[in-house]
């Protein structure tokens, strides 16, 4: 699926809930959805080791790639071709 990076965000800290540290990429997104008029609006946490903020343009066009659970493998910028 392509979505443009609308907004991006670093979060870090420990959860109140499990205790467990957390290094996480907040990107906010635009997307195609059927039955929606104009756009769809969609935030994604990405991890941070996998996925640094510096390498995430605001602006710019990427293809996530998701699991049947909706967990994201893939968060590659889209290719030029894939763009149109």
């Amino acid at each position: 699926m392509k979505v443009t990076v609308v907004g991006k965000r670093h979060l870090a800290g420990k959860s109140r809930k499990t205790g467990y540290d957390f290094d996480n990429n907040i990107v906010f997104v635009t997307m195609k959805q059927k039955g929606v008029e104009g756009l769809s609006v969609d935030s994604l946490w990405l991890e941070a080791d996998e996925y640094p903020l510096a390498t995430i343009t605001v602006g710019g066009v990427y293809d996530v790639a998701r699991v049947s659970r909706g967990y994201i493998i893939g968060f590659p910028p889209a290719t030029p071709a894939a763009t149109r």
